[in-house]
């Protein structure tokens, strides 16, 4: 008999995008994305304040223009996100057959959300989880946010599967070629 394959899940997570090119959609993206204690790290009453009072009744009108300007079938950012996931998925499997590997999208804010991604994963355990955050260099703003929203799910997990967490890879000789290419 066999032995199981083991269950790798890959996230490869991005900071976000609104759900539609509209006022509404962009305004509760703001919210989510501006309320981040690490995104704006001034107390959290006053910066609620100049949020609602100022920032959100307004900005979101003039912001879904150059959303709408950018947008196809959907936000450019999650269409390509989508697109690397299938690319990453097919060179991972190919490379890989001995695991079941699992390459899905997420999104600090918006959707895919990593919550969701994350909740999927109680749903589904795996044995290993690669959180590989779309942001070469480490920032308190928005590769720690990704660390933050894994660190509550463990805190609710019973049984947690292995953990790697890809800090940043600017240097990477790799990255640098590709860049260059």
């Amino acid at each position: 008999m066999a032995a199981e394959k083991a269950k790798i899940t890959v996230i490869l997570a991005n900071l976000g995008t609104p759900d539609a090119p509209t006022a509404p959609a962009v305004r509760k993206f703001l919210k989510q994305f501006l309320s981040d204690q690490r995104v704006i790290e001034i107390p959290k009453p006053l910066w609620q304040v100049i949020l609602r009072l100022f920032i959100l009744p307004f900005r979101p009108k003039r912001v879904a223009h150059a959303y709408a300007s950018v947008w196809s079938v959907d936000s450019p950012m999650r269409e390509i996100l989508l697109a690397q996931v299938e690319q990453v998925r097919a060179a991972l499997t190919k490379a890989y057959p001995e695991f079941e590997l699992n390459v899905v999208p997420a999104m600090t804010y918006g959707q895919p959300g990593m919550s969701t991604v994350l909740e999927q994963m109680t749903q589904n355990p795996q044995d290993h989880i690669l959180l590989l955050p779309l942001f070469p260099q480490y920032s308190a703003t928005s590769t720690a946010p990704l660390y933050d929203l894994l660190a509550q799910w463990m805190q609710k997990q019973r049984n947690l599967p292995g953990l790697s967490l890809v800090r940043d890879y600017y240097q990477h000789p790799l990255y640098i070629q590709s860049l260059a290419q």
